[in-house]
């Protein structure tokens, strides 16, 4: 978080302008803006719900409109029909069924049947041939009366009134809906009315349809107004004629003002207040059919919920801004500032602390002062860096030197007066033999006689013993006699010193880090070269592309057997030998040689281990991990096996001696009988068989049938070397068959017999 940093005296005014005029340039525009999508955004969105709220009635009455013109329609094409005419038109009051054939009025309602169910608005039909008294309809033939008391009776209304009502002429009236038994099931039904024919003046019939109520609504429920207001139908007179979701008060207050003249509803949107004082909303649209008005009546605060979300979200949206425009006004004014605000809070303190100096200071003098302090300041530190020069050198070589250079390395090579005036650069890492450093009057003394050979040479200190010398000369041939210079040097001074490597010349100082790398490589050689001996990289870098050591691991087994037994003679000229091919043959690089005797070590380890003998009696791994070169680990080696052999005698000794000595001769005696057994040889020494397997177990480091069948394979290769077959060889080392044999001998030797006889000169297979 940025934090505006306090000045000595009283706040600078400069940080107030810049605050302010980024205010003027980033939240004024903001709160302009603001106050203009919120006037805009009210007006479209309140300009937009309104005008949803008109389509929907528009819709809703087009709806109706659609479906009473059908209904006009298909009372004109029923008049059209030729039964409907000849029926209209015969003679007489009665039916003349001369002319008509009585079965024909099954087809005449089966024609009104499907004219009510292609139409799907209107729950029945039925056509009244008032001269004839006769009404027919899709359910039937009638008289008016019986049609009237029986199939659509009206509470209240008689044949009179209906006889009355029909003997008018009639162009799409309405009946709006009333009570109605249909056949005693009790229904509220809208009645359609109209003339037949639609033209003459003198009509001879009257087209009847109803329409249910229910049916009516459902082309009214547009979901946008049902879901939260309510639309009533109102004709011309104030009636109410249907409605979805109708309040009762809304309803009369509605009628009312329909029948009043300049009404506030003759336009297409109104406020209202209801008699609980609610504001409502009413949109009306007018039919184009009929004088039926469609009006739909929403909550004020239902139908402006969405525009009062919008105004919020709106409000939210500007202070948002005013106050991002403040932050950012903030956030800039302080970057602005913070620079001349951090100059003068950093020089303060020494300031103010100056002798004479003002307590409240302006820039200026501060300015003024600090100059004066940093000369000051030049000064005390160039005398300190005289102090610490050797120092910060030695540092800076010791970075080159791990080729992990500061980024203002060549810049301190320059304030240290470090010059390289050659091309070549050559390290050489020397182990001395006390932790003193290398003597000033030594140093300059090689510097100067080397100086004469135009070779630059440079001292550092890497810690304790080590030390590195860094030659810097113009030809790769100079850094030899450079070196034989430092040892004459160093003999001269009574310096004693372990070992000397010396990397390879390399061009650039970039690359110095590859010389000493090279020179610490050839520095471990001392292991192998020996004490003050001076080892060239160049000399010995073929040895690191050598392969490890390897030896067969029967020379192994032999070695930690011959410990164990207690042959120090033998385990030493074993050791010799291994070690003779390995290092003074093969000239192993000094990790792998190291390896080499950590290796032979660890027969001695195994030997005392397979005899539970503590292992720390014998060795001291601190000791041995800080020997330094091949004849000290060789010497020490001889020593551990020949003190681990003296161990292992004395353990002899012991009471376990005598029984596992005729325990393994009796084994020996007896390897070539077939019955020999480690249940032969409970029996014969008088031990349980988990006493006997644990023993041998111990004292031979192997399970007794593993070391039956060692002891077996190693005699059936003084057999192998003779002129017998292998199954011969097989069965007089007490094996069943040479099947067994075969295997047992690849698992231990890791070739099978015949490979073996091949190698030895044996004759049969």
């Amino acid at each position: 978080m940025l934090k505006l940093p306090s000045l000595p005296g009283s706040r600078s005014s400069v940080f107030t302008k810049f605050l302010m005029s980024y205010i003027i340039v980033f939240t004024v525009p903001f709160m302009i803006l603001g106050v203009v999508i919120y006037s805009l955004t009210f007006d479209i969105v309140k300009t937009q719900t309104e005008k949803t709220y008109l389509n929907a009635v528009q819709d809703a009455a087009k709806n109706v409109d659609a479906k009473m013109e059908a209904l006009h329609v298909l009372s004109a094409h029923i008049a059209e029909l030729q039964w409907v005419q000849k029926l209209m038109y015969m003679r007489g009051s009665t039916v003349d069924y001369h002319a008509v054939n009585p079965f024909s009025f099954n087809y005449y309602m089966n024609d009104l049947t499907m004219f009510k169910g292609i139409n799907g608005f209107v729950s029945d039909i039925a056509i009244y041939f008032r001269e004839k008294d006769l009404v027919l309809s899709s359910q039937g033939k009638h008289t008016l009366s019986s049609f009237f008391e029986d199939a659509f009776y009206y509470d209240g209304l008689t044949t009179d009134y209906w006889n009355g009502l029909l003997a008018e002429r009639s162009f799409a009236a309405m009946k709006y809906p009333e009570d109605v038994l249909t056949y005693k099931q009790p229904r509220r039904l809208l009645a359609y009315m109209q003339s037949l024919p639609m033209v003459a003046k003198d009509f001879k019939a009257a087209f009847l349809a109803f329409i249910d109520e229910n049916t009516l609504k459902d082309s009214l429920n547009i979901s946008t107004i049902s879901n939260s207001g309510s639309l009533y139908i109102i004709d011309r007179n104030g009636r109410f004629v249907t409605g979805i979701n109708p309040d009762e008060e809304m309803k009369t207050i509605l009628t009312v003002q329909m029948a009043k003249q300049n009404s506030p509803l003759e336009g297409r949107i109104a406020n209202l207040k209801s008699p609980n004082g609610d504001d409502h909303i009413a949109i009306r649209s007018n039919s184009t059919v009929n004088d039926w008005s469609y009006i739909a009546t929403i909550p004020l605060s239902t139908a402006m919920a969405k525009v009062n979300r919008i105004k919020t979200l709106t409000l939210w949206i500007t202070a948002l801004s005013v106050l991002a425009g403040l932050m950012v006004s903030y956030i800039l004014a302080l970057r602005n500032y913070t620079p001349l605000a951090n100059i003068v809070k950093d020089l303060s303190p020494r300031l103010l602390n100056l002798p004479g100096a003002s307590k409240r200071p302006n820039e200026f003098n501060f300015l003024q002062k600090a100059l004066h302090s940093m000369l000051d300041y030049e000064n005390k530190t160039k005398e300190e860096i005289e102090i610490y020069k050797p120092l910060v050198r030695n540092s800076l070589f010791i970075q080159l030197l791990e080729g992990k250079p500061a980024p203002s390395s060549s810049k301190l090579l320059e304030m240290m007066e470090i010059t390289f005036n050659n091309s070549f650069f050559t390290c050489a890492s020397v182990i001395l033999d006390s932790d003193h450093a290398i003597p000033n009057d030594v140093q300059n003394d090689l510097i100067l006689r080397l100086s004469k050979r135009k070779t630059a040479v440079f001292f550092v200190d890497i810690g304790a013993k080590h030390k590195v010398i860094v030659f810097n000369s113009a030809y790769k041939e100079q850094i030899e006699p450079s070196i034989e210079e430092i040892v004459c040097a160093f003999k001269d001074a009574g310096l004693s010193c372990k070992a000397i490597g010396v990397g390879k010349a390399c061009k650039g100082l970039d690359e110095l880090c590859s010389s000493y790398r090279e020179a610490n490589a050839a520095l471990d050689y001392r292991f192998i070269r020996g004490h003050s001996s001076v080892i060239f990289y160049e000399h010995i870098e073929d040895a690191f592309t050598l392969p490890a050591y390897y030896y067969r691991t029967e020379k192994e087994d032999h070695l930690v057997n011959f410990i164990r037994f207690g042959n120090d003679e033998e385990a030493v000229k074993l050791f010799r030998e291994i070690v003779d091919n390995h290092i003074a043959n093969a000239a192993l690089p000094p990790a792998v040689a190291r390896n080499l005797f950590y290796n032979m070590a660890a027969c001695a380890l195994k030997a005392l281990e397979d005899l539970n003998i503590d292992i720390h009696q014998a060795f001291h791994m601190d000791e041995f991990l800080h020997l330094e070169t091949y004849n000290e680990m060789s010497n020490y080696i001889e020593e551990l096996f020949r003190h681990v052999c003296e161990i292992i005698v004395r353990k002899k000794e012991s009471k376990n001696t005598v029984l596992r000595d005729e325990l393994l001769n009796y084994i020996h005696e007896h390897l070539t009988d077939r019955n020999l057994t480690l249940t032969s040889l409970s029996d014969q020494f008088g031990s349980s068989l988990s006493y006997l397997s644990r023993f041998i177990k111990n004292q031979t480091g192997t399970n007794f049938v593993d070391y039956l069948n060692k002891r077996r394979i190693e005699l059936s290769k003084t057999l192998l070397v003779r002129d017998i077959t292998i199954r011969e060889v097989s069965q007089q080392v007490g094996f069943d068959n040479d099947l067994t044999f075969r295997r047992l001998f690849k698992k231990y030797e890791g070739i099978n017999p015949g490979e073996f006889k091949s190698m030895t000169g044996g004759g049969k297979k």
